[in-house]
């Protein structure tokens, strides 16, 4: 009889992960914050840690425009791109670099000349409030979840919107969660899969319909007309917003009125679920930034009245000798290196927003005179890279961080958009398409509405190649009916 037994095989496997360590965590999370969600985890390090004070800060700062940007300005800019290094920080202050007075204590010349913190008084700081992202990571943090997915969770925070949206696609999160941890899209996608369990119900879709059936799904299975409803917003959302009920009902083999009972129960939903947390905040939002053309060169500073002034007591090195060989001096010891390491991660926190900021603005200088019709392409890999730095990096210096520019204030990341090649020429922006799309239609004779068809073809004519369905997807983008409708609206 054969000896049966059992065999034990050896099977090597390779697999990569990285677990940052607790200062890099911290560095990570403060960049990403909004300047709101920052000044919370500064008041909350206050109450907690005895050696962290207010420090007053002098934001009375001005550019003297008779010497327009001279080699001092310039050398400032050029500082302030520079990496922090810890030991460097002005005596442990947290405070916005490249806030210079000019040599002459004054102003001169025309009123529109003169940037000083006095012309920003109207910037004031948000009151403390639960931002969507803020309520968000509350749940993601009482959410039993392995270190990689924790961390594709706080890359889709990032990423969602005001109103709850999702705005990166699955390609951009497994780029961006590198070189940190390597995923598949297939962990990504599973990670959505929770975001979207969150509260408010909605939260973390990619689209309006996607929305819309995340709160259907939430309603009891016997409720009237629900599967209907999951038909209308999956098939018909479309149709639906121009209530062509019967359309509906044709194409969905059902009666009309059955569709308006879907409708009645569709209409109770929210598209934008994520403005039930702060529903005004659109209308108060405070610029982390601020641009402005000074001697004809465009000057990107920190908004100095959003800047949380942190320092060091500066009696902590007394205090830490007094407690030398009693108990809990290393504790008070490790107290004082997370107070250095908080100020100097705030302080890297502002280089790099600044950075990524004034790169920005120089490479899109023609949108904040032409508008969105002005934007080149660009995207947060391309100033990663002409940085040094990962792309990741980039996407959490500009995601929730605010700019005010001529135009008024803007999302930083509004500054990137893809390419569409062009005939004989350098690529063009796809939203400066759709301004010269919405520009056409603008013009166009109000009895004699353009067509997708004929759009195409003007657009054609100016070397931009498009597919009429393309023309079609950003002109509802842009919430524009079709040319039949705008002729109907127009008599």
């Amino acid at each position: 009889m054969a000896n049966q037994g059992y065999s034990v095989n050896q099977v090597l496997s390779h697999k990569q992960t990285t677990i940052l360590a607790p200062q890099l965590q911290q560095g990570v999370r403060v960049l990403q914050l909004s300047s709101t969600e920052l000044q919370s985890e500064i008041d909350a390090a206050l109450m907690e840690n005895p050696f962290l004070e207010k420090m007053e800060m002098d934001t009375g700062f001005e550019i003297n425009p008779d010497s327009g940007l001279t080699q001092e300005d310039k050398r400032s800019l050029e500082q302030a791109a520079r990496p922090v290094d810890s030991t460097t920080i002005h005596g442990y202050a947290a405070k916005p670099p490249a806030l210079n007075r000019s040599d002459s204590g004054t102003a001169s010349g025309t009123k529109s000349d003169v940037w000083s913190a006095s012309s920003l008084d109207f910037l004031q700081e948000m009151p403390g409030e639960l931002t969507l992202h803020a309520f968000l990571r509350q749940q993601a943090n009482a959410t039993p979840l392995d270190n990689k997915q924790h961390y594709i969770l706080e890359i889709l925070i990032d990423s969602v919107n005001d109103k709850g949206y999702l705005r990166a696609t699955i390609d951009e999160i497994v780029q961006l969660a590198m070189p940190e941890y390597v995923v598949t899209r297939i962990e990504v996608a599973r990670v959505i899969t929770i975001l979207q369990d969150f509260e408010p119900v909605g939260v973390g879709a990619r689209t309006s319909s996607e929305c819309l059936l995340l709160q259907l799904k939430e309603m009891p299975v016997q409720t009237q007309g629900l599967e209907l409803a999951k038909e209308i917003v999956s098939r018909s959302l479309l149709q639906l917003a121009q209530k062509k009920y019967q359309e509906i009902a044709l194409d969905l083999g059902q009666t009309k009125a059955d569709v308006q009972r879907a409708v009645v129960l569709i209409c109770q939903l929210n598209p934008f679920p994520g403005l039930q947390i702060s529903p005004s905040r659109e209308e108060r939002i405070a610029p982390d930034l601020v641009v402005k053309k000074v001697r004809g060169s465009w000057v990107v500073r920190l908004n100095p009245n959003l800047a949380p002034a942190i320092s060091i007591h500066h009696e902590s090195n007394e205090l830490l000798k007094l407690a030398r060989g009693h108990d809990g001096y290393q504790k008070l010891k490790q107290t004082l290196q997370d107070a250095k390491l908080l100020l100097s991660n705030i302080e890297k926190r502002y280089q790099t927003i600044l950075r990524v900021a004034m790169l920005v603005i120089e490479k899109q200088a023609d949108s904040l005179e032409q508008g969105e019709a002005g934007l080149k392409p660009l995207t947060q890999k391309e100033i990663a890279g002409m940085l040094g730095i990962h792309v990741s990096t980039v996407s959490r210096a500009v995601n929730d961080k605010y700019i005010l520019t001529p135009a008024g204030v803007v999302e930083l990341r509004s500054f990137f958009c893809s390419a569409i090649s062009r005939s004989g020429a350098e690529a063009i922006s796809s939203r400066a398409i759709q301004a010269q799309i919405k520009d056409l239609i603008e013009q166009e004779p109000a009895e004699k509405p353009l067509s997708d068809n004929k759009i195409t073809s003007v657009l054609k004519q100016r070397g931009i190649k498009v597919a009429r369905r393309t023309v079609m997807k950003y002109r509802e983008q842009l919430g524009i009916p079709a040319s039949p409708q705008r002729r109907v609206s127009a008599q």
